[in-house]
């Protein structure tokens, strides 16, 4: 049970980023009502628990941030995209209707796909006066590799770092299948993070149930 991933982080030059689009959108959404001078939707990768949530609509019936640009406390702005390699297709596999009730990306009109950064293996991006987003690709199984995400914010001469980097397995990339690049994968892994005043990580399974193809209890 429970919601599935969407966190939200305000940058000091009160930029609002979505860090992904899970069911727990729902609730992220409300940060909104704090106006914030821009706002940044960023993907981890594009499985189903971690873009559902744009077609979800908030505790009033609707979700404002694919329509924004229509909120009269952001008339006209446009919503910063950042993804992995190929985003936009994968969301357009997903809402136009293979999956779901469709949703067209093209009626998402705030999200600006038109510019969206499709992040690098050790990118960097300044999104804000205040933060520089660094990213590095983990290992995930599907056609996108899962971006991890590490926000460097500077204020009044202190710098904060915030890491999210969910959805990382290092030693296996499927069931029963070694990952052959694990220990490079862990070296680098432990330099992206190092120096994090907050991470956010998860894991789901141990080696056993990797080899047993079976879930963790």
């Amino acid at each position: 049970g429970g919601n599935t991933t969407s966190y939200t982080l305000r940058t000091p030059a009160n930029t609002l980023v979505f860090l992904d689009a899970g069911t727990g959108m729902q609730y992220a959404l409300n940060d909104l009502r704090k106006h914030a001078d821009k706002v940044v939707l960023a993907l981890s990768h594009t499985h189903p628990d971690h873009i559902q949530g744009l077609a979800m609509p908030n505790e009033e019936g609707v979700n404002p941030l694919p329509w924004l640009n229509k909120n009269s406390a952001y008339e006209g702005q446009k919503v910063q995209f950042i993804g992995p390699a190929k985003v936009l297709e994968a969301l357009r596999q997903y809402y136009d209707g293979q999956f779901l009730w469709p949703v067209p990306t093209e009626w998402m009109t705030s999200i600006d796909f038109d510019n969206r950064i499709e992040a690098q293996n050790n990118g960097a991006y300044r999104i804000d006066d205040s933060t520089t987003v660094r990213t590095m690709y983990g290992n995930h199984p599907g056609a996108t590799r899962a971006v991890l995400y590490s926000f460097e914010m500077q204020t009044n001469g202190k710098r904060t770092v915030v890491v999210i980097a969910h959805d990382n397995e290092f030693d296996f990339t499927g069931v029963n299948e070694p990952n052959p690049n694990a220990e490079e994968l862990k070296d680098n892994y432990a330099g992206f993070i190092s120096g994090a005043d907050l991470l956010v990580a998860d894991a789901q399974y141990f080696k056993q149930h990797y080899l047993k193809g079976e879930p963790s209890e």
